[in-house]
C-alpha cells in the first residue's frame, strides 16, 4: 500500500484541504485514494497524538491530552486501548483494495518533532505501507508567526503580542525550516519528501486545492471542490485580537475540572463574525526584523531542500501607519457590545468552580478588572474605546448570573 502523509505545515491551509477531502470522499475513491476513519474524522490528529511523547508542550498546551482530560500516562493508556487493532483493521481494508492511504494533519508537524515519534508512526504504518510521500507546506515566518498568534487568541489564551513574539525564533521547528525537516528526512528519506512553498505564486493556479490534490491525485477536476468562506479561519485584526483578549480573561477556556466554557466559544464565534473581525488589518511592524531573523535559516533550508539559492520568501508587506480611526471602532464596538450582551444572558450557566493559580493560565485564570495593555501590532488602539468591552465582561460579574460574586470566585471556561 501507498501511504501520503500531508503533515501541515499548520497555517497552510490544512483546514480546506481536509474538508474539501472529506466531503468528497467517493470521488477520491474513484481516484484511489482512501481517507482514515480510525486516524481521525477530517484531521487525522487522533493518529498524532498517538504518537505524541506525553511531555509534549507543544503550542504552549497539550492539544488533544486537555481537550479530552488525559491527564496522567493512564488515561492516555486507557484512552487508546485498542487502537492499533482498529488502525490495522482499516489500513488492511484499504491495503486489499488496492487504494493509496491519505492521512493528513498539521500536528504531524507541530507535534511530531524528534525522529523517535515520527519513526514509531513509521513503524505502525510499514505494517501495512511499502512506500511513501510525505508533503509539507511551508509559510514565511512573520506571516506564519501573526496567524499563529491569532489561533492562539481564538483558543483561549490571553498572552500579549509583545510577550509572544520573543518565542519566534530560528532553531524553534514550528518556525524553523531546517529543524522542522531533519527528522522526516531521517526517517522518510529525502526522496519521500514533497515541499511546497505557500505562497500565491507558487501553487498551481495560485489555489491550495488545485495545488494539493494536483499531486495526490493529477487528473481529479478541483473546481467543484468546495472552498471555504473568504473570511474562514483567517487571522484576526489587531481590534479583534485586543478584544478577544478581554474576553479570553474573562472567560478561561476551561474551568478548574478541565471543562470547554460555552461562553467564551459563542462570544469568540460572535466575535470573529463581526464587523470588528479584520479591523485594525494584520500587518505589524516588527515583520521585517522577523524576516531579517530568518534570513540565513532560510537561505540554508533553499540550498538543502530545493536546490536553490537565496531566500525562497518574499519580504512581508509593510504595515499601514493609519491608526484605527476611534469613531469607527467606538460604533463597531458599540454594536458588538450590544449584541454579545443577550449572548450572555441565554447562555447556560455552566462555567462555575474555584479559581486556583497554577502554571497554565489558559486553566486556572481570576478574573481581575480589565486593564490596559501594549497595543495590538499595526494599531493604536485608543484605550478608553476598547474598554468598553470591560462592560461586557463587567456585566457578568457584577449581576452574579450564574457565578460567584466578585472578582476571582469562579472562572469561565472556553
Amino acid at each position: 500500500m501507498h501511504c501520503i502523509l500531508h503533515i501541515g505545515s499548520e497555517k497552510t491551509g490544512t483546514t480546506a484541504i481536509q474538508r474539501a477531502a472529506w466531503r468528497n470522499r467517493a470521488l477520491l475513491t474513484s481516484h484511489g485514494l482512501a481517507l482514515s476513519e480510525a486516524a481521525g474524522r477530517l484531521n487525522n490528529r487522533k493518529f498524532a497524538a498517538y504518537f505524541q511523547p506525553p511531555t509534549t508542550e507543544r503550542l504552549y498546551d497539550k492539544g488533544f491530552y486537555d481537550d479530552h482530560k488525559l491527564v496522567t500516562e493512564a488515561d492516555r493508556q486507557a484512552f487508546f486501548r485498542g487502537y492499533e487493532d482498529e488502525l490495522a483493521r482499516e489500513f488492511d481494508r484499504i491495503a486489499q483494495s488496492g487504494r493509496s492511504l491519505l492521512l493528513s494533519s498539521e500536528f504531524f508537524h507541530s507535534r511530531l518533532t524528534t525522529p523517535e515519534a515520527i519513526g514509531a508512526m513509521k513503524h505502525l504504518l510499514d505494517r501495512h505501507a511499502d512506500s511513501y510521500r510525505v508533503i509539507v507546506y511551508l509559510r514565511e515566518q512573520s506571516s506564519l508567526a501573526r496567524s499563529f498568534y491569532s489561533t492562539l487568541i481564538k483558543g483561549g489564551r490571553t498572552t500579549d503580542f509583545a510577550e509572544f513574539l520573543p518565542t519566534v525564533r530560528p532553531g524553534d521547528p514550528y518556525f524553523d525550516p531546517v529543524v522542522a525537516l531533519r527528522p522526516w528526512r531521517e526517517v522518510f528519506g529525502s526522496e519521500a519528501l514533497e515541499i511546497r512553498l505557500f505562497l500565491r505564486d507558487r501553487l498551481k493556479g495560485g489555489d491550495i486545492l488545485q495545488d494539493f490534490f494536483g499531486i495526490v491525485a493529477p487528473d481529479l477536476d478541483t473546481a467543484p471542490l468546495p472552498r471555504l468562506p473568504k473570511d474562514a479561519n483567517t487571522a484576526l485584526g489587531a481590534a479583534a485580537l485586543a478584544i478577544g483578549r478581554r474576553i479570553n480573561e474573562a472567560f478561561p477556556r476551561y474551568d478548574a475540572q478541565g471543562n470547554i466554557c460555552p461562553t467564551r466559544k459563542a462570544l469568540m464565534a460572535a466575535l470573529m463574525s463581526s464587523e470588528l473581525a479584520q479591523l485594525g488589518g494584520t500587518a505589524f511592524p516588527e515583520a521585517a526584523a522577523i524576516h531579517a531573523l530568518f534570513d540565513e535559516t532560510n537561505r540554508r533550508f533553499a540550498a538543502e531542500y530545493l536546490g536553490q539559492d537565496g531566500n525562497p520568501f518574499p519580504p512581508p508587506p509593510t504595515p499601514d501607519s493609519q491608526p484605527i480611526d476611534p469613531a469607527d471602532l467606538a460604533a463597531r464596538l458599540d454594536s458588538y457590545t450590544a449584541a454579545q450582551m443577550e449572548t450572555l444572558r441565554s447562555l447556560p450557566a455552566r462555567c462555575t468552580g474555584p479559581v486556583t493559580s497554577g502554571p497554565d493560565p489558559d486553566r486556572h485564570t481570576s478574573v481581575e478588572p480589565v486593564a490596559e495593555t501594549a497595543s495590538p501590532p499595526a494599531a493604536s488602539l485608543p484605550g478608553g474605546l476598547v474598554n468598553r468591552f470591560a462592560r461586557l465582561v463587567g456585566w457578568r460579574q457584577s449581576t452574579g448570573k450564574g457565578h460567584g460574586q466578585g472578582h476571582g470566585q469562579d472562572t469561565d471556561p472556553s
